[in-house]
């Protein structure tokens, strides 16, 4: 898996037209095999699992919550090919 950038620019790996997101808002990192949540530095924050995201990234689980914008997403895992 490579890392991508979440936001409303274009020039995002995942754009989202949603007015509460900002140009870049947050991205998911991908080391070793476990894939990470990191704010980028977003108006409107980041949310994992009901806490707003800051700082270092954070690993994620299957099953975690990740809230941003006026979206929520499950992170699962199973089912996932090794890239």
């Amino acid at each position: 898996m490579k890392d991508s950038v979440l936001g409303r620019s274009q020039k995002c790996d995942i754009p989202i037209n949603d007015p509460f997101l900002s140009q870049r808002h947050a991205a998911f990192l991908w080391r070793d095999g476990a894939c990470y949540l990191q704010d980028a530095g977003s108006t409107n924050g980041t949310f994992l699992n009901g806490k707003r995201v800051s700082g270092d990234p954070i690993e994620l689980l299957s099953g975690d919550k990740i809230d941003i914008g006026q979206l929520s997403f499950i992170f699962v895992t199973e089912g996932v090919a090794d890239a």
